[in-house]
């Protein structure tokens, strides 16, 4: 769309050239008549090249983050309702990947039934270490396949300890 406004800071770079470090863009979406939309987009300069970082977007009514997010320690939280993390209007595959650097966790503060669940398949990979599902009460593991029967696969490593001496061997399941 129309680029209605431009800020622009400038500064003086180290051969003291006047150099452009910050841009943000008020742009419109959609001038429509009584449906009209707009976007801010706030940039900044990387490498010499400006490189948009977050768009507020009034046409698809969402706010855009365009690159990485480092929430610096803090967490991301509702303060009323529910927190729904989807993919599912996404134009790609809406592929959904969560990686830990340490230590993965799920927790359900509420008190009620905790869910993980996939319309297709969950795959829980412990890659160089250790994966634990634990439940105060009941595990339950469903699979369902297109004809009404799925698989769930184990394959565990049992270690048995005996006074601080590991004494069992491992077990496979299938």
């Amino acid at each position: 769309g129309d680029v209605l406004y431009t800020q622009s800071v400038f500064g003086k770079d180290s051969g003291n050239a006047k150099q452009e470090f910050t841009r943000i863009n008020h742009t419109v979406r959609d001038n429509t008549a009584g449906v009209e939309d707009g976007s801010i987009e706030f940039g900044c300069f990387v490498n010499g090249a400006v490189n948009t970082f977050l768009q507020i977007n009034g046409n698809e009514n969402e706010v855009n983050c365009l690159r990485n997010l480092d929430m610096g320690g803090n967490n991301i939280r509702t303060a009323a309702g529910n927190m729904t993390i989807t993919t599912v209007g996404s134009a790609g595959p809406g592929d959904l990947s969560i990686t830990a650097k340490g230590t993965f966790s799920i927790n359900n503060a509420g008190g009620g039934a905790g869910f993980v669940s996939a319309a297709t398949d969950l795959t829980l990979n412990a890659l160089n270490d250790d994966l634990f599902i634990n439940a105060g009460n009941n595990i339950q593991l469903n699979a369902q396949g297109g004809g009404g029967l799925g698989q769930i696969e184990f394959v565990l490593r049992v270690l048995i300890y005996n006074r601080g001496q590991q004494v069992g061997a491992a077990v496979s399941i299938s």
